[in-house]
């Protein structure tokens, strides 16, 4: 059996005493909120768009509308595309392109 890793342990200890003392690694209190912001239509050629930070995370979402011709076996529906871009250190398992079976 190895030995337990030391900064493990003493990062384990540190978080711990955070814990009972009711804190964060940041310094915020357990209950206390990053700041928050958001702005709407923030993109111009968008029908909607927001960009929101929530402490040093910032996501930008927006909405474009198209018409077409609905789909020949569904004629009295619409449909909905979506997609998705992020930075490629947002997730490591984050995989570009269209999803696999």
């Amino acid at each position: 059996m190895s030995e337990p890793n030391s900064i493990a342990c003493i990062k384990r200890d540190y978080l711990y005493r955070l814990a009972k003392e009711g804190k964060r690694p940041d310094g915020r209190k357990a209950n206390e909120y990053r700041p928050i912001e958001i702005e709407a239509d923030f993109i111009d050629m968008a029908e909607g768009s927001a960009k929101v930070r929530i402490g040093n995370t910032l996501v930008v979402a927006g909405v474009k509308i198209m018409e077409g011709e609905p789909y020949p076996d569904k004629p009295d529906a619409g449909a909905i595309v979506t997609m998705v871009e992020l930075n490629p250190l947002a997730s490591p398992v984050f995989e570009h392109g269209p999803p696999r079976e």
